[in-house]
């Protein structure tokens, strides 16, 4: 156990930067949602990863919200390749960005 001796003030904005998480946990609400529609077994039938199916799903959610895509980054085991380990990968490309405009353009055809 490491034992640390902290001025007052140290110890003041401690305490104050614990209340102010506090508070945004507190002012936060978590809805846990089941979706029953349908699950792995039709995304893997047609085949698409679970994950990069719901990586494309928040950028389509995040696009439909404000307008934008985002950067996000996904961690990737390399583990199997010599020297490997976790890496991170961009979901954020250009083919996402023409997936979530197609998907939110009205006029799009069900072929784009």
């Amino acid at each position: 156990k490491l034992s640390f001796e902290l001025p007052q003030k140290i110890l003041d904005k401690i305490y104050f930067a614990e209340t102010a998480l506090s508070d945004q946990i507190v002012a936060s609400e978590t809805y846990v949602l089941e979706f029953t529609g349908y699950g792995k077994t039709l995304i893997v039938k047609n085949k698409m990863s679970p994950d990069s199916f719901v990586q494309l799903s928040m950028q389509l959610a995040h696009f439909r919200l404000y307008g934008k895509i985002v950067s996000q980054y996904e961690p990737v085991l390399t583990k199997g390749f010599y020297h490997g380990r976790t890496e991170a990968m961009r979901t954020a490309t250009e083919k996402a960005a023409t997936f979530c405009k197609t998907w939110m353009n009205p006029n799009a055809t069900d072929e784009k």
